[in-house]
């Protein structure tokens, strides 16, 4: 009966062991909550990706929350993912392949490029240092009234996103 009892507590502690580690391992994505995006005038964005050896590991999921433009017209913005990011260096990233198609009234287009951001662990927070993204073509029926041109610098994403590892 004793050798049993010595034999469940070891299988116990395996298992509480195992489930320790797969708890670990489960950190395997992260969500980012930023702040306003200043053109097409989002009040907010939410990225999404995963984790990969402990970085951040690109981004496959991003929200825009009441994008407006002139006049307060509504706006849609669509992010074509994934997006690639790349660590430089424990905390330093470049972000590409960034690409969203816009839409609103009398206005229409894409925007692509690329970022650089830097991540501080302590404080979980992801800062988007600066955006290399530009207008990259606009529908010829619907060229934004002329307001915006082709090769025109517009920043999509936040300053900076609080990063919740999940």
């Amino acid at each position: 009966m004793r050798g049993t009892s010595f034999r469940v507590l070891i299988t116990v502690l395996t298992l509480l062991l195992a489930g320790a580690g797969a708890a670990a391992a489960d950190v395997s994505r992260y969500v980012g909550y930023g702040g306003p995006v200043g053109w097409p005038g989002c009040d907010s964005t939410t990225i999404a990706g995963p984790v990969d050896a402990g970085l951040l590991g690109g981004i496959d999921a991003v929200t825009y929350q009441n994008c407006q433009w002139v006049g307060g017209l509504t706006f849609e913005v669509d992010a074509l993912l994934p997006w690639t990011m790349n660590a430089t260096s424990p905390s330093a990233y470049v972000i590409d392949d960034i690409e969203i198609d816009f839409a609103g009234p009398g206005c229409a287009g894409t925007v692509a490029g690329s970022a650089n951001a830097w991540y501080d662990v302590g404080l979980g927070v992801l800062t988007v240092l600066d955006q290399g993204t530009v207008i990259t073509s606009l529908d010829p029926s619907n060229d934004c009234l002329g307001l915006v041109q082709v090769g025109e610098p517009v920043p999509v994403l936040a300053d900076s996103y609080s990063i919740v590892l999940m």
